[in-house]
């Protein structure tokens, strides 16, 4: 049982580590400088929290899944991961219009 508190406890603040990188990412791109928003998110991404965008972009769909489960990441979690990708992908897309 308390095993599992930990590790819920790790889960928690994994989630909280990531929603304040979103929040900073957020805060740099309100800035206007989104290309640096996004190689400083990436940095601390990988840095603090081993999660790897570069690469999990690149992934298979098993793989991917397989990646995020291992990440023990949160519903919430997900989304906001999952809303940063967009925000790299639409400012990609624009990058190469």
């Amino acid at each position: 049982m308390q095993q599992r508190d930990i590790i819920q406890d790790q889960i928690e603040q994994l989630g909280r580590a990531l929603g304040k990188l979103i929040a900073n990412f957020l805060g740099v791109k309100s800035e206007g400088n989104l290309s640096v928003a996004i190689q400083i998110t990436d940095t601390d991404m990988l840095s603090g929290l081993d999660i790897d965008v570069d690469r999990l972009v690149q992934l298979e769909a098993n793989e991917l899944t397989e990646y995020l489960e291992s990440k023990h990441l949160t519903d919430l979690n997900l989304d906001q991961l999952s809303n940063y990708i967009f925000e790299i992908g639409l400012y990609k897309k624009s990058s190469y219009l």
